[in-house]
């Protein structure tokens, strides 16, 4: 990983040479990754802190954002330590704020490369419409044998309550028939849309079969055709999602 190789640089001596220009700078970071690692990266911000010939940057590669350390010559850069510790407030201030900004743009990255490769697939996602009017839809991630997203399953009324719901089912924690659960609710909604219920009625009914797949444990699904639970589950992936459930809220509706 790339994060592994900056850690691994060899560090060099810190050596007295006038403070280079944040531009200057930034181009030295991308050189010296570049140099050391065969790694072409994209150096997004340049952040002075209050420890000497030290500034903490922020670097962007395959869309997703890294903090380091880097030396005011730009020859030296490092990872965050797994341990870091400090009696300078403002020094940690600092680092926690990066933190917390490259891990808020990768989670936005997420979501909308998942969107976006939704956009050609919006049946393969299953809507339920909120209680109340609302704009307000909740994405959730979520594969039928995953005890933690059965947790969440069981919140799914509440959620309900104020936000509409767009279920994403996929087959991605190793279990054999995941997918085969997965397709057999994609299949369920479909035929259950095709009817001449109306909406409320309709969505009720897909949800109680939803409840049925992840909780009752003598239901056995029969479905022949998994090819969406696996398109859903090649996106999933795609986008950098790698643990279910995986959840976020958003104005934004994907619908036919």
């Amino acid at each position: 990983m790339l994060k592994n190789k900056l850690i691994a640089l060899i560090a060099t001596t810190l050596v007295s040479l006038s403070p280079l220009g944040a531009n200057s700078l930034s181009k030295k970071i991308e050189e010296t990754i570049f140099e050391k690692t065969n790694t072409q990266v994209k150096v997004i911000k340049v952040k002075p802190i209050d420890i000497k010939k030290l500034n903490l940057s922020i670097i962007e590669i395959n869309n997703n954002q890294l903090a380091l350390f880097s030396s005011d010559d730009g020859k030296t850069i490092f990872g965050m330590p797994e341990i870091f510790v400090t009696s300078d407030q403002k020094v940690l201030d600092a680092t926690q704020e990066t933190i917390r900004e490259t891990q808020a743009y990768n989670s936005r990255g997420k979501q909308e490369r998942l969107l976006e490769a939704f956009k050609k697939y919006p049946s393969n996602i299953v809507y339920l419409s909120s209680g109340v009017a609302t704009n307000k839809t909740t994405y959730i991630v979520t594969d039928p044998n995953c005890p933690y997203c059965k947790d969440e399953m069981q919140r799914i009324d509440d959620i309900l309550q104020n936000s509409n719901v767009a279920l994403i089912f996929v087959g991605i924690i190793g279990h054999q028939n995941s997918e085969i659960k997965s397709a057999d609710i994609l299949q369920y909604t479909q035929d259950v849309l095709k009817n001449k219920k109306n909406q409320k009625n309709k969505e009720e009914e897909i949800l109680n079969h939803i409840k049925k797949v992840y909780f009752d444990s003598s239901y056995k699904p029969v479905v022949k055709d998994v090819s969406q639970a696996k398109e859903n589950s090649k996106m999933v992936i795609d986008a950098g999602i790698n643990a279910v459930p995986y959840k976020f809220v958003t104005d934004k509706k994907i619908k036919d």
